[in-house]
């Protein structure tokens, strides 16, 4: 069985180790070093297994659970239901990969996209502490995008105050046509609304007031 580790280098970089010491395989991203542990895994003879320990540790045990999908397991015991735990992961994107940590687990994986992170992250805490999938919560945080999410939701307030500043010179329109004495669907035949329309947005200044 082909049993390897992947653990931070202090040098740099990132180390996929075999049974002893020596490293077998050097990356400079925690990505690679998993994809390359996990093609060594796959290819060998017997199976295998891998370790992902964020700092060395070696904490989670992923084994192959056929094609390209490997799980996470821990040897013994059977999961359990108790009531929801919310665990915080990180998650940032290395090469073709995104690669996400569970702090209180000091554990590791990764997954193809984001949308995926939630479940895997989970799947890895289930095994982990031997609790029921549906009873985790996860939240979370992808690094290095909170200028990238701030400028989004400057965006989102500016557009929302320009599309208010636009409905109030409509209403503007429509209650100074009114104002002169055209009904409402001679004001909307003029801006080529329906009359209900028209009255809507009367009832909306209405509201307003």
């Amino acid at each position: 069985m082909s049993n390897k580790k992947v653990v931070r280098k202090p040098g740099g970089g990132w180390d996929v180790r075999g049974g002893g010491e020596r490293a077998s395989a050097h990356t400079d991203t925690q990505a690679e070093a998993i994809d390359r542990a996990r093609r060594i895994v796959r290819n060998g003879t017997g199976g295998g297994e891998f370790v992902v320990g964020k700092n060395g540790s070696g904490r989670s045990v992923v084994g192959k659970n056929g094609g390209e999908r490997s799980v996470v397991i821990k040897s013994g015991g059977t999961p359990s239901t108790e009531n929801k735990r919310t665990y915080d992961v990180t998650v940032e994107r290395e090469g073709r990969w995104w690669v996400f940590e569970i702090s209180k687990l000091d554990t590791a994986g990764q997954a193809r996209n984001l949308a995926e992170v939630a479940d895997e992250a989970r799947g890895i805490i289930s095994a982990w502490e031997h609790i029921d999938i549906d009873s985790i919560d996860v939240s979370v945080t992808v690094k290095a995008t909170e200028d990238a999410r701030t400028e989004w939701q400057q965006a989102d307030a500016e557009l929302a105050a320009a599309q208010a500043h636009a409905s109030e010179r409509k209403r503007a329109v429509v209650m100074g046509l009114r104002s002169r004495g055209l009904t409402a669907d001679d004001t909307g035949r003029v801006l080529g609304i329906s009359k209900q329309r028209v009255f809507q947005i009367e009832k909306e200044k209405s509201d307003a007031s």
